[in-house]
Formats: structure tokens, sequence, C-alpha cells
């Protein structure tokens, strides 16, 4: 009786070791959202497109000047 119960305690330990290896992780966390470029040079006149990565949303920026950079403000975000 005694080993009977220790075999059916580890057969089951050894099947939900078995299933949990199988199963796949599907705790895993999105993507971060960010621009192609972190640093950016441009001169007056000339345009650059910058893109939003790992985004479902559309992204409308408008370009604000400041003292001695430029700077992006979100003027608003299409769905």
């Amino acid at each position: 009786m005694k080993r009977t119960l220790q075999r059916l305690i580890s057969f089951t330990l050894a099947v939900t070791l078995v299933i949990s290896a199988i199963t796949p992780n599907e705790a895993q966390g999105k993507k971060k959202v960010k621009l192609n470029a972190s640093k950016l040079n441009i001169e007056v006149g000339k345009k650059k497109t910058l893109k939003v990565k790992n985004s479902a949303k559309k992204a409308t920026w408008t370009i604000k000047s400041g003292k001695k950079n430029v700077s992006l403000s979100k003027k608003r975000s299409q769905v």
C-alpha cells in the first residue's frame, strides 16, 4: 500500500513536470513603443520622417521651436 502510494505521487509529479515544460509561456510583455531615431540633426528647410515602432495607433506630431533646440510636441493620436 505504501509503495503504491509513493509510485502514484511520483507519477503525478512527473506528469505535471512534463506538462509544465511543454506548455508555452504566454506571459510575455508587450514591446515598448519608441521612435526610430533618438537624436536627429536637421538643417533649415530640410525634412526628416520619424517613425513610431511597435504601436498599433498612428501618431501625428508638430514641431515647436524652443530657445536652442527644436522639440516635438504631441498634437493628436488617431485610432
